[in-house]
C-alpha cells in the first residue's frame, strides 16, 4: 500500500511540475511561469497605492502595535509559562495570527481564483494548477515578512531567538502542503458552485476562535479539548510557539503523521483539481 501511494505521489508531481512534451520537459519553463505569476499577483496586489509593497510590511506592525497596546497596556493579559514581562501576550497571539493569516491568505481566493483568470482556462498547454501553487507562496511572501517583524519585535523585548528557529521551514512545509491540497480542492469546485467563498470565510472565523491564537492550550476546560486536538491548526501553531519562544525540537512521533497527512491531502487536491478540470471551460 506504502508502494503504491508513493506511486500516485511520484507520478502526480511529475504532472504537477512537467508538461507531457515529445522529447522535452518543460520544468524550467514552469518555474520561469511561476515566478511570472508570482510578480503579477504582488504588483497588482499594491497597485495604485502610495506606499506600495509598504504595506506588506506598515500592516503585520500596526496590527502588532495594537496587540502590544490591547493585551498588554489595557487588559494586562498574562500568557501561561512565560515571564509575563510587557508584551509578551502580544507576540504569543501575534505569532499564532501569523499562521492563522498564512492558512488564510491561501484559501481566501481559492474559491475564485479561476474565475479570475479565465483567459488561462481555454489555452491549451497553460498550467492552470500553477494559479494555486502562486497563491501559497505569495502568502508564504506575507509569512515571512511576519517572521522577520516577529524576530525584531522579540530581540526589542529581549526574547533573542535561538538556533531552534532554523527548524521553521521544516515546520511550515506540511502546513503548506495542507494548503495547496485544498486550495486545489476549493478552486476547482468554485468554478462549479460559487457558494465556495462563503463557505471559507465562515470556516476561517471558525477556525480563529477554536485555535489556540489568542489563549494557551493549558487555558482550554478538558472537556473541550477534543476540539483542539480535531483543529488541524492547533498543532503548527503550538510547535511555532514552542520553537520561536521555547527552542523546542520538533518531535518526530509527532511531525511525521502530520507530514504524511499532508501528502496526502496535496495529491488528493491534485487529483480532484485535475478530474474537474476537463469541464472548466465548458461551465465558464
Amino acid at each position: 500500500m506504502c508502494a503504491a501511494l508513493l506511486s500516485v505521489i511520484a507520478e502526480h508531481c511529475a504532472c504537477v511540475m512537467v508538461n507531457k512534451v515529445p522529447g522535452k520537459r518543460m520544468l524550467p519553463a514552469q518555474i520561469d511561469l511561476l515566478r511570472q505569476l508570482f510578480i503579477k499577483e504582488l504588483a497588482a496586489r499594491y497597485r495604485g497605492s502610495l506606499l506600495g509593497i509598504g504595506w506588506a510590511v506598515i500592516y503585520p506592525l500596526l496590527l502588532l502595535s495594537v496587540y502590544v497596546f490591547v493585551f498588554s497596556g489595557v487588559f494586562k493579559a498574562k500568557w501561561t509559562g512565560t515571564d509575563n514581562s510587557t508584551g509578551v501576550f502580544a507576540i504569543m497571539v501575534f505569532s499564532g495570527i501569523m499562521v492563522y493569516n498564512f492558512v488564510g491568505d491561501c484559501l481566501a481566493r481559492a474559491g475564485t481564483i479561476i474565475l479570475e483568470n479565465v483567459s488561462f482556462v481555454n489555452k491549451v498547454r497553460f498550467p492552470i494548477h500553477l494559479l494555486g501553487v502562486n497563491l501559497v507562496l505569495v502568502a508564504l511572501f506575507n509569512f515571512c515578512i511576519n517572521l522577520i517583524i516577529l524576530g525584531g519585535f522579540s530581540v526589542f523585548l529581549e526574547q533573542y531567538p535561538s538556533m531552534a528557529c532554523l527548524q521553521i521551514p521544516i515546520l511550515m512545509f506540511p502546513i503548506m502542503l495542507y494548503c495547496l491540497g485544498f486550495v486545489w480542492f476549493f478552486s476547482a469546485l468554485g468554478v462549479y458552485l460559487r457558494d465556495i467563498p462563503h463557505f471559507i470565510s465562515t470556516v476561517m472565523l471558525v477556525l480563529m476562535f477554536i485555535s489556540p491564537i489568542f489563549y494557551p492550550v493549558s487555558a482550554v476546560p478538558a472537556k473541550y479539548e477534543w476540539v483542539i486536538n480535531y483543529n488541524p491548526l492547533s498543532y503548527i501553531i503550538c510547535e511555532f510557539r514552542n520553537i520561536v519562544f521555547f527552542d523546542a525540537v520538533i518531535s518526530l512521533p509527532d511531525y511525521a503523521p502530520y507530514l504524511l497527512g499532508g501528502v496526502v491531502v496535496a495529491v488528493l487536491g491534485l487529483l480532484f483539481f485535475k478530474n474537474l478540470e476537463k469541464g472548466f471551460s465548458d461551465v465558464i
